[in-house]
């Protein structure tokens, strides 16, 4: 993986997720709407700030690696990481069965 690549990732994701909070906004369906709609913005939303916080990290643990090696100090920030993207993988797979499939009925 590039670093055009984890440049490009989250400006899609985001440009992909801000268009349809637009487009649903637009339609009249925006967060004051109902206590479901304010869920899946807070929660959509927060997820997205959250591995885009994640990729930012990505990246400098890969600089990290570069300049020093795998030492000790940075095998722990490694794991530590690793705990935290995968924890998202965990939560996305319950706001994911949340909002787009129990949302759908």
């Amino acid at each position: 993986m590039t670093i055009a690549t984890l440049d490009f990732v989250p400006t899609e994701l985001a440009r992909g997720r801000g268009g349809e909070f637009a487009g649903m906004v637009a339609k009249g369906a925006g967060p004051s709407r109902s206590a479901f709609l304010s869920g899946f913005f807070t929660l959509v939303g927060t997820h997205g700030v959250h591995v885009t916080g994640g990729l930012i990290f990505l990246v400098y643990m890969m600089a990290q690696v570069v300049a020093k090696g795998l030492r000790p100090h940075v095998l722990r920030r490694l794991l530590c990481f690793s705990l935290f993207w995968h924890a998202l993988d965990i939560i996305w797979v319950g706001v994911f069965t949340l909002v787009y499939l129990m949302g759908a009925r």
